[in-house]
């Protein structure tokens, strides 16, 4: 048998580094002339051709001190055996054992160097699936590396295409049923030489809630009451309304000169832009709250009567055009899309849901709210689908749906913070 042999092979080249010191050769010993391939991955499992001579009956493959799990005579000149795994980046010995004897061929193998993973952009992706990403490392083309398999999150992504060396691009899949939206996911490139995993790189989003506190942005998932800080912004915002093509809209003081402005921000980038400043007559007004009806952007201004008015808002500039008279309302009160040319208002939570004019400016008054705590301002409300949610203006925050026939207000999740505005998240996440 050629267990003996095998075993004497094997520590020969272990002790010798590759060189077998004794003698042991017969006429009819196994005689190695090449392996096809003659490079393959440091995990091991290819499926590596030897040609040679003397190949008969038991025989067995040892590659660097490590015997083959599987080695096959196809013909007395040819072997196939399984890769074991072994070191990236060395060159090996490579020893066949028969019942007539052994032979070794020296540094005949080489174990390529594993893919190296560095970064992956946008390291944000849709839940849904279908957000296109770039893999930047290196490895991804040279030495036969093939096509690689990269799964984010344990699911598998499409659509992968080598660029060069370095860079790879895919298309996500859709998130597989136990991942949690906006936690850290780990990514998985394999391909022939090998895998490399880098953990915690990337998030999927979710639909939901979006509630600001100064720089923090909050998601929030209202089915579950799960909630998870998404942001940080190098600025405090508040009035966060999201635009029919996806923007999202705030309030914030201008650096410098502190003036209240319009601005786009995305709480991924962590970026706020100024958009102008929220002018009307040359007064500045602080929005409270805003929201889109339709194409148009509204705000309800954040200063105490009687002042407080209801505004267009133009979108490019920031300037303010008054809708009807002065509003005998408090400060900070929060209004929401109702239908095309109304909004809901609410200013305390144990106060009334009311209705206000996008043309006119006129107030209707509403059911009284039950349920919120006592003389706290509605800080936020948006409307998601049928449901109507606003917030306290407390700390933690609480989040209600408002029952908008009765009036009745239900928990729905408190946060650990301060809510300033609420609204609902774009449809990219």
């Amino acid at each position: 048998m050629a267990f003996p042999l095998l075993a004497l092979a094997a520590s020969a080249l272990v002790a010798g580094c590759g060189e077998i010191k004794a003698d042991f050769s017969h006429d009819d010993d196994p005689t190695i002339t090449a392996l096809s391939p003659a490079r393959g991955g440091a995990d091991g499992g290819a499926m590596i051709t030897i040609t040679g001579s003397g190949f008969s009956g038991d025989v067995q493959v040892v590659v660097d001190g490590i015997a083959a799990t599987t080695a096959t005579v196809s013909s007395p000149s040819e072997i196939v055996f399984e890769l074991p795994p072994g070191t990236e980046g060395h060159i090996v010995d490579v020893a066949v054992s028969t019942d007539h004897g052994f032979g070794v061929a020296e540094d005949a193998f080489t174990y390529n160097p594993r893919p190296v993973v560095l970064d992956i952009s946008p390291k944000v992706g849709r839940a849904a699936g279908g957000t296109n990403v770039t893999i930047t490392g290196r490895g991804f083309q040279d030495l036969d590396a093939g096509v690689p398999t990269i799964t984010i999150g344990g699911a598998p992504a499409t659509n992968v295409q080598i660029v060069n060396d370095t860079t790879v691009t895919a298309t996500t899949a859709a998130a597989a049923p136990n991942s949690v939206a906006f936690t850290p996911l780990e990514i998985s490139l394999r391909n022939a030489n090998g895998e490399r995993v880098i953990p915690e790189v990337f998030t999927l989003t979710a639909q939901g809630l979006l509630a600001t506190s100064r720089q923090q942005v909050y998601w929030i998932n209202p089915a579950t009451k799960a909630f998870v800080q998404i942001s940080q912004l190098p600025r405090p915002i508040g009035a966060c309304a999201l635009s029919p093509n996806g923007q999202l809209f705030a309030r914030s003081r201008a650096p410098g000169t502190g003036q209240h402005e319009l601005v786009t921000f995305d709480p991924f980038a962590r970026t706020v832009t100024s958009v102008g400043t929220l002018l009307e007559a040359g007064i500045n007004h602080s929005m409270g709250s805003m929201v889109f009806v339709g194409n148009g952007l509204f705000g309800i201004d954040g200063s105490s009567n009687p002042t407080k008015k209801l505004f267009s808002i133009d979108q490019t500039t920031g300037a303010l055009t008054a809708i009807g008279a002065p509003l005998n309302l408090g400060r900070h009160a929060s209004i929401a899309a109702k239908d095309g040319g109304t909004v809901f208002h609410v200013f305390t939570t144990n106060a009334t849901l009311n209705s206000i004019s996008t043309t006119t400016g006129a107030i209707v008054g509403g059911p009284a709210l039950t349920g919120g705590g006592l003389n706290r301002r509605g800080h936020g409300m948006t409307v998601i689908g049928s449901t109507l949610y606003v917030s306290e203006d407390s700390s933690p925050g609480a989040i209600y749906t408002v029952d908008q026939v009765t009036g009745v207000m239900t928990d729905v999740v408190t946060i650990p913070a301060t809510i300033n505005s609420l609204c609902k998240t774009p449809p990219s996440f």
